[in-house]
């Protein structure tokens, strides 16, 4: 570890030896700094750099409404730690925005985040909390687990964090119910949610699993084959959402 206290450039020389001499030289330049990223808004005086968090340890940061733990294997490089808290006007937002890292700093494996809500969240949503990641226009969603006064999830990439609700269930859409689909080649359903995450979509023929092609995208499609035979079916479709949110539905048609 090498302990930078002024901002001047300074002329590093790694030397190693083995055990019959043979030599190794590494020369270089180094420079301390912290970046600020540009466009942060906020407090600057509650922008501060904690410590230098390296590789090959287990790096940890706490405050009374935040927990950070890195595993050995997260960082591929040492960096200065810096962190900043900034208040959100977002309803659907239950604590505020906490500010880890850089979203530039990359992570190699996942590391553990715990946020503690600023505010009563009712028991019957207890359990529909999101953990938010937002980078430069980037968003990722994470259900987040209760852990007594916290709440608990994983990621791979550092940012703006925060604690959402979602309660609202997914919106299935289809075509209309009692439809003729003897003409149709295939079955297209595009689910959405307000968060844009889908967790699973299953359909069932006359109670019978039946298999949606999807290919990673918003669409889950079947293609008429010998599994639906002309005449009359009903078709019930499930969607649940990243929360847990569950919407059904259930309609006729005609081959």
């Amino acid at each position: 570890v090498i302990e930078l206290n002024d901002d001047r450039v300074h002329d590093i020389k790694i030397v190693v030896k083995d055990a019959n001499n043979n030599t190794s030289v590494l020369e270089f330049k180094i420079k301390k700094g912290l970046i600020i990223e540009k466009g942060f808004i906020g407090d600057s005086s509650n922008y501060y750099q904690q410590k230098e968090f390296h590789p090959g340890f287990v790096n940890i940061f706490e405050e009374e409404d935040i927990q950070l733990m890195l595993p050995p294997s997260t960082l591929y490089d040492s960096v200065f730690f810096s962190y900043a808290k900034k208040k959100t006007i977002a309803p659907d937002a239950f604590s505020d925005v906490h500010s880890v890292l850089s979203g530039l700093v990359p992570a190699e494996t996942a590391f553990t985040l715990k946020l503690k809500p600023n505010k009563i969240i009712d028991t019957n949503v207890a359990d529909k909390i999101l953990m938010k990641r937002t980078w430069k226009g980037k968003t990722d969603l994470v259900k987040a687990e209760k852990e007594n006064d916290w709440y608990v999830a994983k990621f791979r990439a550092f940012g703006d964090f925060e604690l959402i609700l979602d309660d609202i269930p997914p919106v299935i859409g289809g075509f209309a119910d009692n439809s003729n689909l003897s003409k149709s080649r295939s079955i297209i359903f595009r689910p959405t949610d307000n968060s844009d995450e889908i967790k699973s979509f299953k359909a069932m023929l006359d109670g019978k699993w039946l298999r949606f092609a999807n290919d990673k995208g918003r669409s889950f499609i079947y293609i008429f084959d010998e599994k639906c035979q002309p005449g009359k079916h009903e078709l019930k479709i499930t969607v649940e959402d990243l929360a847990g949110n569950v919407a059904e539905k259930v309609l006729h048609f005609t081959r």
